[in-house]
């Protein structure tokens, strides 16, 4: 039995977008990669070695790979060789390349990487122009969407090491800026009790296999912050918690890219600014957010709260949002054929974050979009909103 005997029905995610849309999106994401990695040159295309970051050489080439495997070679890899570069697979297939291994194989050239890519890309415009199956449609989405993630951590990567313009990061993420957001005191948003149809819907469009599928989950009576917490909001917390000489882990409240002077100011990029009082708090891990929720009596929601709450929720799309949840698999999960997705991360090191960020492209942006990190990293553009205890 082939690996494709295990594959879904594809019509199962209708809609798929036209094809005008498809070509658009995947212009649309090449331009976004070039707008967070085209300053980098072959002497610094590599970039520092860290636990969770990737050599933007290697993933260069590792998004051509991704394409090609899905559009090009029909999924199957160790029967259709590559004819673009034969040693693709020993070099960028994620799930057979260690990560610490990245920065030491040859990998290709910085600008052949490119050209890996653009050369893929070419292929699959022709491919898509020419074919309107479900199969194709769902495995060009796939490949945008995933791309689209990788532009995401190209952003997190920039952000993180302070080696990105703040200029050149706002033009980079102005499609997604919220305009004139100014979030005011918390409201809370009450529900009763109730049943949920958690997950998305067959036939609803795309999604990835651990939001399938809808099922019902009963839920207790919550209240739910209409906001995220504010900037000023978590200020006013770590600045409680400096004040009490009882609490000398203080300073582990402070997200990593706040510092004191004669207020509080934030890096965004390589520029320090004043924190923006009724904006978002961005950059906190769970831990963070747990802490405050303990220091204000409130507690983090939990996915299927917030996933209910969210068509009256303020501010979503600006931070990803933890939630008290442990990533898992919903009833009858089955893999979808980009196995190494979801199924590898279901051993309970995993939070649930929901919603989306600013450096998020709309198209990914959806009610029942799970994305997933260990709860003690705050690199991401991540914050959170609370329940009512």
């Amino acid at each position: 039995m082939s690996a494709r005997d295990t594959w879904p029905d594809f019509s199962l995610y209708r809609p798929h977008p036209p094809a005008a849309t498809l070509l658009e999106w995947i212009g649309d994401t090449r331009a976004q990669t070039w707008a967070w990695l085209g300053d980098l040159t072959e002497t610094n295309a590599l970039g520092p070695r860290e636990a969770w970051l990737n050599p933007p050489q290697w993933e260069v080439g590792h998004l051509a790979w991704f394409w090609e495997k899905w559009l090009l070679r029909d999924g199957d890899t160790a029967r259709v060789p590559s004819l673009l570069v034969p040693q693709t697979d020993t070099l960028y297939d994620s799930a057979a390349v260690a990560h610490d291994t990245r920065w030491d194989i040859t990998l290709l050239p910085w600008q052949a990487a490119w050209e890996y890519l653009d050369e893929v890309l070419a292929r699959v415009r022709a491919r898509v122009a020419m074919e309107t199956r479900d199969e194709l449609a769902y495995f060009t989405q796939l490949c945008i969407f995933h791309q689209d993630m990788h532009n995401e951590a190209f952003a997190i990567r920039r952000q993180y090491l302070g080696d990105f313009s703040l200029a050149a990061g706002l033009k980079a993420l102005a499609g997604a800026l919220p305009q004139g957001l100014a979030l005011e005191k918390r409201m809370d948003i009450a529900f009763p009790v109730g049943t949920y149809f958690q997950g998305a819907a067959r036939r609803s469009g795309f999604v990835f296999d651990n939001e399938k599928w809808s099922h019902a989950v009963e839920h207790a009576a919550f209240a739910i912050a209409a906001h995220p917490v504010t900037q000023a909001e978590y200020a006013q917390f770590v600045d409680a918690a400096a004040a009490n000489a009882a609490h000398a882990a203080h300073a582990a409240h402070v997200p990593f890219t706040w510092r004191k002077r004669e207020g509080w100011e934030q890096r965004v990029f390589d520029a320090w600014q004043p924190i923006v009082p009724h904006a978002p708090v961005v950059h906190v891990s769970a831990l963070q957010a747990e802490a405050y929720c303990a220091w204000a009596e409130r507690r983090l929601p939990t996915e299927t709260e917030w996933e209910a709450a969210q068509p009256q929720l303020q501010g979503c799309g600006t931070v990803w949002e933890w939630t008290s949840t442990r990533f898992a698999p919903y009833p009858g999960f089955s893999a979808d054929p980009y196995v190494e997705y979801s199924a590898p991360w279901f051993d309970g090191a995993f939070r649930v974050l929901r919603g989306g960020s600013i450096a998020t492209v709309s198209r990914n942006m959806r009610r029942t979009w799970r994305n997933f990190y260990t709860a003690s990293r705050g690199d991401m553009f991540c914050g959170f909103r609370t329940c009512a205890l």
